[in-house]
């Protein structure tokens, strides 16, 4: 759950779009 929270933060803080789908991706690499 903190790892998520983590994500969410950088999620809403990172002004660029294509870092932010990178972050997402390690995300989902993760959940899976």
């Amino acid at each position: 759950m903190l790892f998520v929270s983590r994500v969410a933060t950088e999620w809403f803080t990172v002004s660029g779009e294509c870092e932010t789908i990178v972050h997402i991706e390690d995300y989902f690499e993760v959940v899976r």
